[in-house]
């Protein structure tokens, strides 16, 4: 598209109507803000533009559709056009068609906002979870499969006389020797011996 130095429409492209507002205001010398109102105020700008201060400007992610069924998103880029000392300047205004793009990029704040909810609601429920443990009064050992403590309370550091640091990693066989217990819990792991 291209706006002469009062900022009205001097030449179209075929297809554009549909970017703008109002597809009634691309008619020929009509004022391109009634068409691309997110132009005004930004006066100063365009000026500058067609003075050759500013080489180019930018409006990005501009929401065109108002069903939400079906999104328009657009980019608008602005250049001067001084190089015709003859004429007089003029802008020159593209328009990209950045839906895709954007409806991209909803989806992913989207869904990088619910992973951070997630997270949040997993760190809140693992500190609920070690506020029980370790203020519980008997002792408890948490070990994984291959038969490692992974994690102890309180009452047990004080029953064994162990740290948290000392007893973390180490096999559920060197505290507990009892053949009974060991046994059956062999059948589902191997209990290597521990060693301070």
């Amino acid at each position: 598209m291209e706006v002469d130095e009062n900022f009205a429409v001097r030449e179209v492209s075929a297809g554009v109507e549909r970017f703008s507002d109002s597809s009634h205001c691309l008619c020929f010398a009509r004022d391109v803000r009634q068409c691309f109102p997110e132009l005004i105020g930004l006066e100063d700008i365009l000026q500058e533009l067609l003075r050759g201060d500013r080489d180019s400007f930018e409006l990005k992610g501009i929401a065109r559709s108002t069903h939400p069924d079906q999104p328009l998103y657009i980019d608008l880029y602005i250049i001067g056009d001084r190089d015709d000392p003859e004429e007089d300047a003029k802008l020159m205004l593209f328009v990209e068609d950045v839906t895709e793009r954007m409806v991209l990029e909803q989806t992913l704040v989207h869904r990088t906002n619910e992973a951070a909810l997630l997270y949040n609601a997993l760190a809140s429920a693992k500190n609920y979870i070690d506020n029980i443990i370790s203020s519980m009064a008997d002792a408890l050992l948490v070990v994984n499969s291959e038969g490692a403590i992974k994690t102890v309370n309180r009452a047990t550091q004080e029953l064994l006389g162990y740290t948290h640091a000392e007893l973390v990693g180490q096999p559920i066989n060197a505290i507990v020797q009892d053949a009974a217990f060991c046994k059956p819990a062999s059948n589902y792991f191997p209990l290597p011996r521990m060693k301070f």
